[in-house]
């Protein structure tokens, strides 16, 4: 089965806790795949950059980090938008959730920040002294 909707490069991917496939493309969207017959559930269009990184979190929602600098937090059973996270200032490469349920982020910006996703503050950050940006970010 080949699932080819999107206009630019796929370069995220998550399995949603229901079984079916979320992408992230360079053409700034998600898209939420029914794996049984290949056809397109959702498509979520909220993002201005490229879409790097996906995680499922531990309520089922979807976060989503994007070149234009921000993480969104989505309804992955609608398809709604319900949280913005705006603190980094560089493209958000990778996302993990922690055991605790908070969500970790790592951006070009050298940092890596956890975010408690009640209220979508920011509760720790982690500046890399390096010039390399970070990308990877693992529980």
């Amino acid at each position: 089965m080949n699932l080819n909707n999107h206009s630019g490069g796929v370069i995220s991917l998550a399995v949603l806790q229901n079984g079916d496939l979320a992408s992230g493309s360079t053409d700034s969207t998600l898209k939420i795949w029914n794996l049984e017959d290949g056809s397109v559930k959702m498509n979520m269009n909220n993002h201005s950059g490229g879409v790097w990184s996906l995680a499922v979190l531990q309520n089922g929602d979807l976060a989503s980090g994007s070149d234009d600098s921000t993480i969104k937090i989505w309804n992955s059973e609608d398809g709604n938008l319900k949280m913005t996270l705006n603190n980094h200032s560089g493209s958000v490469g990778s996302l993990a959730v922690l055991q605790n349920g908070d969500l970790a982020s790592g951006s070009g910006d050298l940092t890596i920040k956890i975010w408690n996703l009640e209220d979508g503050i920011q509760i720790l950050k982690f500046k890399r002294s390096l010039d390399d940006p970070l990308y990877d970010v693992q529980d």
